[in-house]
């Protein structure tokens, strides 16, 4: 009997450090590879330069004069709506007055039809922004959005004005000047710019050339 105990005893040994081994080694094979697994711990990095071109992308994909405030970075990047809506007005500034100089040089015997194709340019090139800053300014969210979008108003206003020759310096007396420009921009009741006029050479000087060919 003590034989078969020792025998018995001898077998469970056996078979515990078996498994034993078995674990070990399941364990030796599993480790590496939870070891290998890539730990995900990137985070996007928001600035309000590119967060600004987002919402921009956003609102001229849309175009329905909303302004898309929960992007992704809006609300970390910019204090509030105010801070947003002056990033835009400032981005919509800039195309206005781009769009001015080239409007200046293109047609400079008409500048104030050129201050009238220049705006609706600038629109064109920007019309869901516009769309956003048109709706605000009809109801603006809080008075901070109405006083920027009033300011911004009065600048590009007379920013016209000084640029149509109809008026001398960028004040209040431009700004209803200015005004008037794009409300026929608006409507759409002013002409086209003349082209640029060039002499023709008389007739007179064009026999002179026949002969001295």
């Amino acid at each position: 009997m003590s034989q078969i105990q020792d025998v018995a005893r001898g077998l469970s040994g056996r078979v515990t450090a078996a498994v034993e081994a078995l674990e070990t080694e399941a364990a030796s094979l599993i480790r590496p590879h939870k070891e290998m697994e890539p730990i995900m711990t990137t985070t996007p990095i928001y600035t309000r330069a590119n967060v600004l071109q987002a919402v921009i992308n956003e609102v001229e994909v849309r175009q329905d004069g909303h302004l898309p405030s929960d992007l992704p970075g809006v609300t970390t990047t910019f204090v509030d709506t105010a801070d947003l809506v002056g990033a835009l007005l400032l981005r919509w500034h800039t195309r206005l007055a781009t769009a001015l100089e080239r409007a200046m040089g293109e047609y400079p015997l008409d500048r104030e039809a050129a201050v009238v194709r220049a705006w609706r340019r600038a629109r064109d090139e920007s019309a869901g922004v516009r769309l956003v800053l048109d709706r605000l300014a009809a109801n603006p969210p809080n008075e901070a959005v109405a006083r920027a979008l009033r300011t911004t108003a009065r600048n590009d206003w007379a920013y016209m004005a000084v640029a149509a020759g109809l008026a001398s310096t960028l004040d209040a007396a431009a700004t209803p000047v200015g005004r008037s420009l794009e409300t026929k921009a608006r409507c759409g009741d002013h002409p086209e710019p003349a082209a640029e006029f060039v002499a023709q050479p008389s007739l007179l000087a064009r026999l002179r050339d026949v002969l001295a060919a």
